[in-house]
Formats: structure tokens, C-alpha cells, sequence
């Protein structure tokens, strides 16, 4: 009898621990949202003020269905009665005209007050603002850099749920009282978006999910790929039961030569791949050539200038560019935003021919693509704009900044950012194995357990294959670790990628491809591809046809010649 006892045990155990591992996700994130209206007025509107709004707006925007965001200047009554829930966000002191103030201190729903706009509104009146004081933790999490917050005197009917310590003395950083809360910090780029993520739930009264989506993406997938090694990580990935997203390139540029490989040319890898397709790997479009100049594939930037940190300017990237104009060298916007409008016109049909040609060159491999994700996660709000005309959806990190690359993020929800344009960002939260560090699973340990504290956030990861298996086998322990994780697959979300001659889309549970693409179109993408080899291949088709011309006139001469002597002996 206890040994049948021990058996159902087993038995429960191993279906429970199947349950977790193997369970697929229907994107409940953005079915079941919260369907009250949002509005964040923020009051500064300098770039990094700017990066925190887009942040603010990405997080809030996995929770609720809409979300908006106007600079309070422009804020109307009208504006207000369609919000729920309004978020006040002020990174330094500026100015708030009275008419704004007014507006805002008679709105009596939930209002979430973030950095230095509580000084301007009577909400907040009975509070004392002392200075700027530093803390060394957050709750009972040390901080990796001190962060600068106010030392605030509040009411006692203010509830703190959350201080910062410093030393033996502490802070209040979260605070709430009645319809009314406040966060006491200016950045969510850093630490502080596990804070703020968290809080959300309990500030706002919003239900907390009880299960992590996540993803591991295997990254860099160019015709240099080694496929024994891919075929190693995909096989370990699927043969659990794990989803497989490939992050492909369809063609490597030489850094040295300029000289360009085809995935097409590459038969092994291609099997590989293919292979794995077969057993259900979903194809991501990693970019074209995912480099820009030439630098080397997999390393470069192919849709921002990292040279001059500035959106794309050429067409060609060998042709020279010039530095971009700031704002503040011209008299108004309107003038700066004439300047821009002739390079951003070349910025659209640039990413156009290169999202084109990456969709197209993989459609006629036979991968259909399902996503896109940028190259070093660089894109500017206008590449943004041209990539939501072809993708439904986006992995990785988001570009926050039109003015320099290294302002990025991602929320911990798969969300809608306003900056996407309508694209749902499945964000990359974890990292990646670093193989340059001592310990090169260290930071994903670290981030996984920061990132699950967060009801329902999202566990996304990427990992390179040619580092090999054991890396991986690694990482997917510290994922399986989380209680209540499921695995996303996204043959169970709506997704779309399209072109003027390719459509793919998910129809009941199968992803379906349409390609009206002909052999021309093929010619033309072989001849964008491998310019020198179509030169050298009309260059033997005119020698063979001066040769076949030549050859037919010595004939034809030989024919005349002896016409003639039989007409002489005749």
C-alpha cells in the first residue's frame, strides 16, 4: 500500500512539474486588461525626460487598454473626464501654469504622482520638501548606485508602503493616501522600474497575475552560424518542450572585404534550420544584413548611425554624412522639424528596401517570419512608424530616444508602446550569457530574481549558440526555477507580418503564408545580393554571345567561300 502511495506521488509530481514546464501561453497579458483609461501628463520635455515618459507609458500600457500621454500645457477638462486614472510625472522643477494646476487639483479619481510635480499641486500641500537625500537600499534590496530622492515630511494620514535607508535613517519613497499616491523618484531607466512595476498592482488596485510568460531567443542566426552548434541548442530546447525563437539574418557581410555570404549558399545550416521549423521554431527577422557600414555582421548597427549616433542620413552607407542639427540651432520646432523631414524621408525608404528585401529573402528560403527584432535593439520613432507597416510584433528592448542609442529599455509586461505604433513588444528582461565575464550566468540569475518579483512580468532571455549547450542547459534551470512560469508560443497570439507581396498570419492555431512572389522578384534579390556574381554571369553571357555570333560568321564566311570556288570551277 505505501509503495502504490509513493508511486502517486511520483506520478503527481511529475504531471505537476510537466504543467509548469510545458504549458504555452494565449498572451493573457493583452486579453485580460485593465479597460480604464490612463492619462500621463508629464511637464518636462527635454530627452531624457521624454525617454522616462515613453517608459512610463510602455509599463502602464501591459496593464491597461489605452493609454495616453499629453504635456500638461496642452491639457484640457475634456482630457480629464475621459481618464480613470491620471499619472502626473515631473523629472525636474519647471513651470506648471496656473490653468494646468487648476485642472489637475480638481481631479477627484485615482491620481499617481511621480518625481518633483507634487510640489506644484495642493494635494500635496501639507507635506514639507526638505532636499535631496541619497539612499543606499530600497525595502530590504541594496541598490547597485546610491539614488538621489527627496526627504519628504508627510501628513499622518499618508500611508508609506515603501523607504529608501541610508545609513540608519530612512525615506518614504512610495506613498498613498486615499485616491492619491505619490513615487518619489524621476527615473524608471534603472532599478527603479522594479519598483515602480511592482507597486503598480497594489497602487491602483489592479488584480496581480499569477504566472511569468517567457521566452529564450537564440540569437545571431547568420549564414557564419555553426549548425552543429544551433542544431545542439535547438534540439535541447525543443526536446523539453520549450518554444524555439530563431533570430535570423539572412545575409553576412565581410567587415574587411564588403563582400557578402548568403544564407541561401549555405546548405548545412540550412537544413538545420530547416529542421528545426519542422519541429516548430518560429523564425524572428533579426534585420537584412544587420550591420549599416561595414562593419561586421551580428556587431553593426543596421537602422541607426552608431558612427555619429543619429538616425539613418544615406542611402548607401558608404556615401558621406554629416552630422544632424540640433533643436537648439534652430528658432522653433517647426523650422527643426523642416530640416529633419528630407533625412527622415531617406531614413523610410532605407528601412523599407532593408525590411523588404530581410521578410522577402526569408519567405523564399521557406522561413516565415512571425517577428522583428531590430539589430542591437536601434531603431528611431520614425523607423518604428516604417516597421509597424510590416510587423504586428517586436522582441527585445525598445529605443527610447531619437538622439542617442544607448537610451533603451524595455518594460517587464508584454505591452503597446506609443512608440511602437501599434507593435506588441514580447521585452527581453533578463539578458544573455555573457561569455567575456568571469561568471557568465551570474547577471540573469540576478535579473530573473528581480524581474519575478513583478506579478506577471515577463522572463525574456536570448543566448548565442556557438557558445554551446552547457551555458544554456544553465539558463533554462533559472527559468524553470520561477514558480507559476509558462513557456509563450506564439501560435497562440495574433500576429501578422506583411509586405506588398507577403502576408503572414496565425489562423487557428497554424501559421499561414501567402507569397505572391515571382521569379523576377527573385532575380531582383539575387542581384541586390550578390551584385559581383550577376556582373561576372553577364559578363559570360556576352562572351558567349560575341563567341556564338563570331563562331556563326567564320561559319557562314566558310559557306560563301566555298560556294564561290564551286562556282569558279563550274
Amino acid at each position: 500500500m505505501s509503495l502504490f502511495i509513493m508511486r502517486c506521488k511520483i506520478i503527481l509530481l511529475v504531471t505537476l512539474l510537466f504543467a509548469v514546464t510545458f504549458s504555452t501561453n494565449v498572451d493573457a497579458s493583452l486579453q485580460n486588461l485593465d479597460e480604464r483609461r490612463v492619462l500621463i501628463v508629464y511637464a518636462n520635455q527635454d530627452d531624457n525626460a521624454m525617454a522616462n515618459v515613453h517608459m512610463i507609458q510602455a509599463t502602464m500600457s501591459g496593464l491597461f487598454e489605452q493609454v495616453d500621454f499629453i504635456h500638461v500645457e496642452q491639457l484640457e477638462q475634456a482630457h480629464l473626464n475621459e481618464a480613470h486614472i491620471v499619472v502626473a510625472y515631473a523629472k525636474t522643477d519647471g513651470k506648471v501654469s496656473g490653468r494646468a494646476i487648476d485642472l489637475l487639483s480638481n481631479y477627484s479619481k485615482e491620481l499617481l504622482v511621480i518625481g518633483e510635480f507634487a510640489k506644484f499641486l495642493p494635494q500635496f500641500d501639507e507635506w514639507e520638501f526638505i532636499g535631496d537625500v541619497s539612499v543606499r537600499s530600497i525595502g530590504n534590496q541594496p541598490l547597485d548606485f546610491e539614488k538621489v530622492v527627496r526627504e519628504i515630511q508627510i501628513d499622518e494620514k499618508t500611508e508609506v508602503l515603501l523607504k529608501g535607508i541610508q545609513y540608519e535613517k530612512s525615506y518614504p519613497i512610495i506613498m498613498k493616501k486615499g485616491q492619491v499616491s505619490y513615487i518619489n523618484f524621476t527615473n524608471l531607466l534603472g532599478e527603479e522600474r522594479y519598483i515602480f512595476s511592482y507597486f503598480l498592482f497594489d497602487l491602483l488596485q489592479i488584480d496581480k497575475p499569477e504566472t511569468h510568460d517567457a521566452y529564450i531567443r537564440l540569437e545571431d542566426i547568420s549564414p557564419v552560424t555553426n549548425p552543429e552548434l544551433l542544431q545542439q541548442a535547438g534540439d535541447y530546447l525543443l526536446d523539453r518542450g520549450i518554444p524555439v525563437y530563431l533570430a535570423v539574418i539572412p545575409v553576412y557581410v565581410n567587415n574587411e572585404t564588403g563582400n557578402m555570404m548568403m544564407l541561401r549558399d549555405m546548405p548545412k545550416l540550412r537544413a538545420v534550420i530547416d529542421n528545426l521549423v519542422e519541429r516548430g521554431a518560429y523564425i524572428i527577422a533579426h534585420g537584412y544584413t544587420h550591420t549599416y557600414r561595414y562593419t561586421e555582421t551580428g556587431e553593426g548597427f543596421e537602422f541607426w548611425d552608431s558612427e555619429l549616433n543619429q538616425p539613418i542620413t544615406t542611402m548607401n552607407p558608404q556615401d558621406e554624412t554629416t552630422p544632424l542639427k540640433k533643436e537648439n540651432q534652430f528658432s522653433s520646432i517647426d523650422a527643426y522639424n523642416a530640416y529633419l523631414a528630407p533625412y527622415q524621408s531617406i531614413e523610410t525608404q532605407y528601412t523599407n528596401e532593408k525590411l523588404t528585401s530581410s521578410i522577402h529573402s526569408l519567405i523564399e528560403l521557406g522561413y516565415s517570419p512571425i517577428a522583428f527584432e531590430a539589430p542591437h535593439y536601434t531603431m528611431s520613432a520614425n523607423g518604428y512608424n516604417v516597421a509597424s507597416n510590416y510587423f504586428s510584433s517586436v522582441f527585445g528592448q525598445i529605443q527610447l530616444s531619437d538622439k542617442n542609442w544607448g537610451v533603451m529599455n524595455s518594460p517587464l509586461f508584454i505591452s503597446k508602446p506609443t512608440r511602437l505604433n501599434g507593435m506588441v513588444l514580447y521585452p527581453e528582461t533578463v539578458g544573455f550569457v555573457d561569455s567575456s565575464v568571469s561568471d557568465p550566468i551570474s547577471d540573469i540569475e540576478e535579473n530573473i530574481a528581480q524581474v519575478s518579483k513583478v506579478p506577471g512580468s515577463m522572463i525574456g532571455g536570448f543566448y548565442h549558440p556557438y557558445l554551446g549547450i552547457d551555458y544554456l542547459k544553465e539558463m533554462v534551470a533559472l527559468f524553470e526555477a520561477v514558480p507559476n512560469l509558462q513557456w509563450l508560443d506564439v501560435k497562440n497570439t495574433p500576429i501578422e507580418v506583411r509586405t506588398d507581396k507577403v502576408s503572414v498570419t496565425v489562423e487557428n492555431g497554424e501559421i499561414m503564408t501567402h507569397s505572391s512572389l515571382s521569379y523576377k522578384d527573385d532575380l531582383r534579390l539575387i542581384a541586390k545580393e550578390r551584385p559581383l556574381e550577376i556582373v561576372l554571369w553577364l559578363i559570360v553571357i556576352l562572351t558567349t554571345i560575341f563567341v556564338g555570333i563570331f563562331t556563326l560568321n567564320i561559319f557562314l564566311l566558310r559557306i560563301r567561300y566555298r560556294k564561290r570556288l564551286f562556282e569558279e570551277r563550274s
